[in-house]
């Protein structure tokens, strides 16, 4: 898998790659199993949902250097560029069909 995204944004908050990868699988397994529970859809909005409140909890915490529009523009960016990263992963394409 291309993981460029993923490289430069572990770089960003100083994590190695692998490290930021497993975090990222690990909250991955966690919605897995939320989703025998309970519809994908619904997981997958509960987790863009609480990924929004934790983006603005840290920014909150942290010293601001945008304010909430260029933080919120800035966020929307990355999203949309994961989503392109996730779009390419072969291991992705031509998955069966969800039940």
């Amino acid at each position: 898998m291309d993981t460029e995204v993923a490289k430069e944004l572990a770089a960003e908050t100083g994590v190695k790659p692998d490290e930021f990868l497993e975090l990222a699988d690990k909250v991955i397994g966690f919605a897995n199993h939320s989703a025998t529970q309970m519809k994908k859809e619904a997981v997958h909005l509960a987790f863009l949902y609480a990924a929004s409140r934790y983006g603005v909890f840290v920014w909150q915490n942290s010293p601001k250097t945008d304010d909430e529009q260029a933080f919120s523009g800035r966020m929307t960016e990355r999203y949309q560029a994961m989503l392109k990263e996730q779009f390419g992963d072969s291991k992705l394409k031509n998955r069966p069909a969800s039940p």
